[in-house]
């Protein structure tokens, strides 16, 4: 992962230090969707060229807390420390549009899973 993208810099700093920093408030809300569903998304809106401008998303505001709980669950090891106090950047995307367009794609349920599956990723290398 990128180390300028959330997970990407969480994921780093968990394998060197055993800990993510968080510098917001925990309960900040942020729209993250699976890679699998958006490469979904992403390739149906290709295959059937829908006119307009469209958001990728999951639809739902996750914590950033519980994102980076779920990451370190998964690699078995670490801690999130809440550093921050301000809910900044919050945004859940508006995917009504594109759902119109292409069918539903969000599953946000597995947003959940997901984490964990890149915690246990840092974990097998």
């Amino acid at each position: 992962m990128r180390p300028h993208t959330f997970l990407g810099h969480a994921s780093q700093t968990l394998a060197g230090s055993n800990e993510i920093i968080l510098d917001i408030h925990e309960n900040t809300l942020k729209d993250f969707i699976p890679i699998d569903q958006f490469s979904y998304a992403l390739a149906r809106a290709v295959e059937s060229l829908p006119l307009g401008t469209f958001n990728i998303g999951s639809g739902v505001g996750t914590g950033v807390g519980d994102i980076e709980s779920w990451v370190v669950e998964g690699l078995g090891r670490g801690k999130v420390v809440c550093a921050g106090s301000d809910r900044v950047g919050e945004f859940i995307l508006n995917i009504e549009r594109l759902t119109s367009a292409i069918g539903s794609f969000s599953r946000p349920d597995e947003i959940r899973p997901s984490c964990v599956d890149v915690g246990q990723s840092i974990r097998n290398g």
